[in-house]
């Protein structure tokens, strides 16, 4: 235990506790209400906290904790998570108040006055801009994007789903852009049929009870779809493109139980540095897809790289060298990354 004028709850070196059901105020000097250090799969749960500096702190190597229906009001932060801290932990599907955050990105701190994320539907140009984290709790669709220039950013605020859904669709809508989000626990984050989209900088966490035919960004008949410089995380698909031409898929970091991108009758792409960890059964497929253009890609899945049908013969796609892959399957265009990039053999 710390010293008690600093810490409500100090939790060091941890495991498998329960800090449950406590209320935690004021506090003296610079105090925190619950302080976590090192500590991991932990329950953080139904606790209150007001008037200390900070509020519940995660510090060094703090993973893998459960935090949720939590009500914290803090002088300087309701919410602290380090840089090792910041990224693998789970609201469950539970929720947490409160209003400033550090690094946290994997929690929604909602606001008590507006916590549900106001969804509309576009019919016109509009600019949205998120101004805090919000809970989508509805399991439907939150935004339906039917305009042209239409632009949602997030501003990197988080917003949870709690009965999956989906969060933006674009529809028929053409130079519409998604930017600045963190989306955790939707079944489908996001749709695009018959657009041109932008989808940039995105952090998207599904949910471990998403169904089978999940993806975390799906586009379908479009053009001039560009899918760069997001995280993804999530039980089956990441990124899925069927009928889909021109634009790229670039700087994306994948991790996905069955595709890790899936290229379906896809053509003049430019498939650029995107790293997709060995975890799942696919890291890349290609079906009847041609004209693109691959360099810097990094594809360890039980199966890196794997082509069908037109994707197949030598003249079908561009190696443009530097990509590395666990294994390449029927993809006989792979010449400059061959070394990197082995051909499987039964």
């Amino acid at each position: 235990m710390g010293n008690p004028s600093n810490y409500g709850a100090y939790i060091n070196n941890v495991i498998y506790a329960n800090i449950t059901n406590n209320l935690i105020k004021y506090g003296r000097g610079n105090a925190t209400a619950i302080y976590l250090n090192n500590s991991k799969y932990n329950d953080v749960s139904s606790n209150k906290a007001n008037n200390t500096y900070d509020g519940i702190y995660l510090e060094g190597s703090s993973i893998n904790n459960t935090i949720y229906n939590n009500s914290v009001i803090a002088q300087n932060f309701d919410y602290i998570c380090s840089a090792q801290s910041g990224g693998i932990n789970s609201q469950i599907n539970g929720i947490d108040y409160g209003i400033t955050k550090q690094n946290c990105l994997w929690l929604a701190a909602l606001s008590k006055l507006s916590p549900n994320v106001p969804c509309s539907t576009s019919i016109s140009p509009n600019t949205y801009s998120l101004l805090s984290d919000y809970i989508y709790p509805f399991g439907g669709t939150c935004y339906t994007i039917e305009s042209n220039n239409t632009n949602l950013n997030c501003n990197g605020h988080t917003i949870i789903a709690t009965n999956g859904g989906t969060f933006m669709d674009f529809v028929g809508a053409q130079n519409a852009q998604l930017d600045n989000c963190v989306l955790i626990g939707f079944t489908n984050a996001v749709k695009a049929t018959h657009s041109s989209v932008k989808i940039d900088n995105n952090t998207i966490f599904g949910n471990d009870s998403t169904p089978l035919n999940s993806v975390l960004i799906n586009v379908t008949n479009s053009k001039y779809v560009y899918i760069n410089n997001n995280k993804l995380r999530g039980l089956y698909n990441g990124i899925s493109e069927r009928n889909v031409s021109s634009g790229s898929v670039s700087n994306n970091n994948i991790t996905a139980y069955l595709n890790g991108i899936l290229l379906d009758h896809v053509i003049g792409q430019q498939v650029l540095n995107n790293d997709v960890p060995y975890y799942g059964v696919t890291a890349m497929e290609l079906i009847n897809s041609s004209g693109n253009n691959f360099n810097y890609n990094k594809l360890y899945g039980a199966s890196g790289i794997v082509c069908s049908y037109g994707s197949m013969n030598a003249s079908t796609n561009s190696d443009l060298g530097g990509n590395s892959c666990s294994s390449n399957t029927f993809c006989s265009w792979i010449v400059d990354s061959s070394a990197s990039c082995p051909m499987y053999k039964s």
